[in-house]
């Protein structure tokens, strides 16, 4: 099972591969771990939509869709004053 999660600015992608994937004869096309649990975290420099992210699992592969959005930074927001 794999799990995708946003920690701050934080993409945090863990698992735990199965016995199936530990026995021997097994053709992989690239496998950082034969089995057991992983954890990576990368790290999102850039402003992105946190409910927008998409994951999708197929065949074995993990494709994650981060939409980005304007950066906000620096832009001028008017905020409404109410008088009393």
């Amino acid at each position: 099972a794999v799990q995708v999660a946003v920690r701050g600015s934080l993409l945090v992608v863990t698992g735990d591969k199965g016995p199936a994937g530990c026995r021997s004869g097994a053709l992989f096309h690239v496998a950082e771990r034969a089995c057991g649990r992983f954890a990576r975290s990368i790290p999102l420099k850039l402003a992105f939509d946190a409910s927008a992210i998409r994951a999708t699992l197929e065949r074995g592969e993990l494709r994650i869709a981060v939409p980005r959005i304007d950066e906000r930074r620096g832009a001028t927001i008017l905020v409404p004053v109410e008088a009393r």
